[in-house]
């Protein structure tokens, strides 16, 4: 009879050891593909938020321009367009940053447009940003004003 016991015991453990490895097995699984995940979640985060900051400094600088464009005289206002050029914040923020001021004078009226270009840290995706500021607004659009 004891003999019976020991091998019924034996089995049991052996089963028993056999269920452990397959939770433990298991359990590294699913740690694994968390923690995956988790890094790739992280990765996407820190990339997002380079990209926001990215973006700030592109407002601030092209907000900046066109402030400095519209305040100057009007008779020096394509001078100061074509002297547009890139902070050197901007420069250094903006992987491969070029700035483009253009005005334009048209039945529209008279504006500035600043448009700023940059690529990711990577240079594998392209970004851009552009504003308008009008410096005079349309003649039809004046005159209404001037007769109200």
């Amino acid at each position: 009879m004891r003999c019976i016991g020991n091998r019924l015991h034996d089995r049991r453990a052996g089963h028993r050891r056999g269920a452990v490895a397959m939770e433990l097995l298991v359990a590294a699984t699913i740690f694994l593909a968390t923690a995956t995940l988790i890094g790739r979640l992280t990765t996407t985060c820190l990339r997002l938020v380079a990209h926001s900051r990215q973006y700030q400094v592109a407002q601030t600088e092209i907000d900046n321009q066109l402030a400095r464009l519209v305040s100057s005289p009007v008779e020096d206002l394509e001078a100061a367009v074509r002297g547009s050029e890139l902070s050197e914040w901007a420069r250094a923020s903006l992987p491969g940053a070029e700035l483009q001021a253009e005005r334009i004078d048209d039945a529209f009226g008279e504006r500035v447009v600043v448009r700023l270009h940059w690529a990711e840290s990577h240079g594998s995706i392209g970004f851009h940003l552009s504003r308008v500021a009008w410096v005079r607004p349309p003649a039809a659009f004046g005159n209404r004003i001037a007769t109200r």
